[in-house]
């Protein structure tokens, strides 16, 4: 192994006014000798440049972890909206703040370069990933027309087995389910049209359980994957809000997710839009029971399904706790799975 060697160099005078002020000044004079390529050497002068923002990289170091310890950083929510259209629920951006010792406020860009340097970002992640969770778990209503929340996170944290745990761990104790939206577009088709001119109610359930098919395709959940498993999502139930009219050509996006999951059933939401504009044509809420094909009876759904649509298998006590569902029917066909 190749050995290098950083060497900070201070003159004892005038300047040094204690020996810990020395080794201070040697310290700093040292990290300056590191800065510029290692195997160098560093003479402290009180006016350099990079003496003088090592020192403040150093000073802003200790406020970052009194801000820590003091819980004195917030978060700031920026929207994000688009130029035209629906924006299909709410999307903003999170953005982290710090309030120093007089309650004025610090911008990120004066604290977040000494925090990627003395290895306190991942420390400010956690507590932004701890606390937005926290706070969108506590307004249920902003969480139900969330439709995209964005964190930076820093390159430190990234490819950090510890902060994975640590945000999935966060997951499970929050209100907060990771399950993203899935979507697809479709054109309205002469087949989907009703003798008044505009869309069937029927094609919209068609179109609700096709979407759920896509879904569960997506994530590698097939009919043969179902087949291999042993057991299908079948639905149990359907409620659907018609609110406006698709015609012959409109371009549609269809959007669904994993809304709640219990022992053997499970929540799906839909949405149904029309593209050009954004309208909200439909939403609907779909049961689906999940069945043994052989014993025809509802079994629990496993860890290995919540993980693979995206939720965090968290409230392990609920689910265990809920009582087994009655499913009437089983159909293992591709218009019966999830």
């Amino acid at each position: 192994h190749r050995i290098s060697v950083s060497v900070g160099l201070v003159a004892l005078n005038g300047q040094c006014d204690s020996v810990m002020s020395a080794l201070s000044m040697a310290d700093t004079a040292c990290y300056a000798a590191k800065d510029s390529g290692r195997n160098r050497l560093h003479v402290y002068q009180l006016d350099d440049a990079k003496v003088v923002t090592r020192h403040g990289e150093m000073r802003w170091a200790t406020r970052i972890n009194d801000a820590l310890r003091d819980d004195r950083f917030e978060l700031s929510l920026q929207d994000i909206a688009p130029i035209a259209g629906d924006s299909h629920g709410d999307h903003y951006e999170l953005l982290i703040r710090m309030r120093d010792e007089n309650g004025g406020l610090i911008m990120p860009c004066e604290f977040l370069p000494a925090a990627e340097r003395y290895n306190l970002s991942g420390r400010i992640d956690r507590w932004v990933i701890g606390h937005a969770l926290a706070w969108l778990g506590a307004n249920p209503d902003l969480l139900a027309r969330l439709h995209l929340c964005s964190i930076n996170l820093s390159g430190q944290s990234f490819g950090n087995d510890e902060v994975l745990r640590f945000i999935l761990d966060q997951l499970d104790r929050s209100a907060v389910e990771p399950s993203k939206p899935f979507a697809m577009q479709i054109e309205v088709k002469e087949a989907d049209i009703d003798t008044l001119g505009h869309v069937n109610n029927v094609a919209y359930v068609k179109w609700v359980q096709d979407i759920a098919v896509a879904h569960s395709d997506s994530v590698g959940l097939d009919l043969a994957a179902y087949q291999r498993l042993g057991a299908v999502f079948v639905i149990r139930r359907h409620e659907i809000d018609y609110l406006r009219s698709a015609m012959l050509g409109d371009a549609i996006e269809l959007r669904t997710w994993i809304a709640d999951v219990m022992a053997a059933k499970c929540i799906r939401a839909t949405e149904i839009r029309r593209i050009t504009d954004g309208t909200m044509l439909a939403k609907g809420l779909t049961t689906w029971g999940f069945v043994d094909v052989t014993a025809q009876r509802p079994t629990r759904i496993t860890d290995e399904l919540r993980a693979m649509f995206g939720i965090a298998a968290r409230e392990k006590k609920r689910a265990l706790s809920q009582p087994d569902v009655a499913v009437d029917e089983l159909a293992v066909d591709g218009d019966k799975r999830d």
